[in-house]
C-alpha cells in the first residue's frame, strides 16, 4: 500500500510491519503492510536481503508479481 504523505492511518486487529526504500529510519520511502500477506519462507528471505531490495520485493509479493519474485529470490535462493 502506497501512503500519500499527511495520511492519517489506523490499524485494528492485526499486525503491521514496514521497511523503507534505503533501509534507514529516515528512508524517503516507507511501506506498511499485513505481514500475514508474506508467506513464512517470504518473511524469512526478508532478513538475508539487502535493504533496497526489501521494499521491491514486498510490493511484487503483495502485487502477486511472481516474475519479479523469481528474479529477486533467485539472488538469494
Amino acid at each position: 500500500m502506497l501512503i500519500p504523505e499527511g495520511t492519517y492511518l489506523r490499524f485494528h486487529d492485526f499486525d503491521i510491519a514496514w521497511a523503507s526504500d534505503d533501509g534507514s529510519y529516515g528512508g524517503e520511502g516507507l511501506i506498511v503492510y499485513n505481514p500475514e500477506d508474506l508467506t513464512d519462507e517470504q518473511r524469512s528471505l526478508l532478513t538475508d536481503m539487502y535493504d533496497y531490495t526489501r521494499v521491491e520485493y514486498i510490493m511484487a509479493c503483495l502485487d502477486g508479481d511472481q516474475e519479479a519474485i523469481d528474479a529477486i529470490e533467485a539472488d538469494y535462493v
